[in-house]
């Protein structure tokens, strides 16, 4: 994550929808996380809500993508606004890459609030369609904190890898288990850290 407010166990819910026409897509969605121990120290800091739209644009190979989001932690109130490039490279008819680019600027919505910030990343991700109803990814990500966001050491390093496995319940379900590796090079306040969990997909 490109911050971290809470340790422990949360669960999160995700209600999005998403459109497409020709080479234009969009889509836009909420976000609300609930701590799972609420005499948790630090519980309330588990608590967040966040809108979140985009746009992009298919271009031969090519996607290109803006978006925005708003971020509602307790005494934490920050807007991004951040665009994506992209690629898929298709290896054979079971493993393919994606290979993408992320700039996003984060900033306060309120006076007082958290050090504004610029953030890069980039990520290569593998996937693997194993079996007929299974597809393994590995997502590596690599970026840079260039001016301290959220009150953060500046020129930052960061770094995380993803092992997810998509599990094909339904023709509308999947089940995802998921673990990350994730910190930065050289910030004491972001370590490197261990998370798993697992999600739940409905489509529509």
């Amino acid at each position: 994550a490109n911050a971290t407010f809470f340790r422990g166990y949360v669960i999160p819910n995700e209600v999005g929808s998403k459109c497409s026409r020709g080479p234009w897509h969009a889509n836009v969605g909420v976000w609300v996380q609930k701590g799972a121990r609420v005499k948790e120290v630090g519980h309330e800091f588990s608590d967040e809500a966040d809108v979140f739209a985009g746009v992009g644009r298919r271009m031969q190979k090519i996607d290109i993508k803006v978006r925005g989001q708003y971020l509602n932690v307790v005494g934490i109130n920050v807007a991004n606004f951040g665009g994506d490039i992209s690629t898929k490279v298709t290896l054979n008819e079971k493993h393919t890459l994606n290979i993408s680019g992320n700039y996003d600027y984060y900033f306060p919505t309120k006076k007082g609030g958290p050090t504004r910030g610029h953030f890069t990343f980039g990520n290569i991700e593998h996937t693997h369609r194993w079996l007929p109803r299974v597809t393994v990814r590995q997502k590596f990500r690599v970026g840079r904190d260039w001016n301290g966001a959220f009150g953060f050491q500046p020129s930052t390093t960061m770094f995380s890898v993803d092992i997810a496995t998509d599990i094909t319940l339904t023709k509308t379900l999947t089940a995802t288990p998921l673990f990350r590796l994730g910190g930065s090079s050289n910030d004491p306040n972001r370590p490197i850290e261990k998370l798993w969990g697992i999600s739940l997909t409905k489509t529509f």
